[in-house]
């Protein structure tokens, strides 16, 4: 077993010389082949005036684009929350007649105040 592996270790760096690694020409005519060289592989051009401009812009938008969803949906949550506290049972049900036959609307501290007033008066 271990001489199999010898011999295919001792084979291996003259079966690479016999190999002869070769490339085809570059077939410009081809729609497969794009051009080759520095700055050609970039889908943008760094030559440009205006470059900085676009470059950093585009980083800025791809930077805040989620922070400003993260901060719109807090701005959603915080929205549900207070029609959520606007509609809760507790205010609805200061809404609810009572005997007296009306809404009341005073608080708890001035209808204690007319009781005391109505019981000695």
């Amino acid at each position: 077993m271990l001489a199999q592996t010898a011999n295919r270790a001792k084979l291996a760096p003259s079966q690479i010389i016999r190999r002869g690694f070769s490339s085809t020409q570059v077939q410009r005519s081809s729609p497969f082949h794009y051009p080759e060289g520095p700055r050609s592989n970039i889908p943008f051009n760094p030559q440009t005036r205006f470059f900085a401009v676009r470059y950093w812009g585009f980083m800025a938008t791809g930077f805040g684009i989620p922070f400003a969803l993260a901060g719109k949906t807090n701005m959603a949550t915080d929205e549900r929350t207070a029609l959520t506290e606007a509609y809760s049972l507790a205010n609805i049900q200061k809404l609810i007649p009572r005997k007296g036959g009306g809404c009341e609307w005073r608080s708890h501290e001035h209808r204690h105040k007319e009781q005391i007033v109505h019981m000695t008066g």
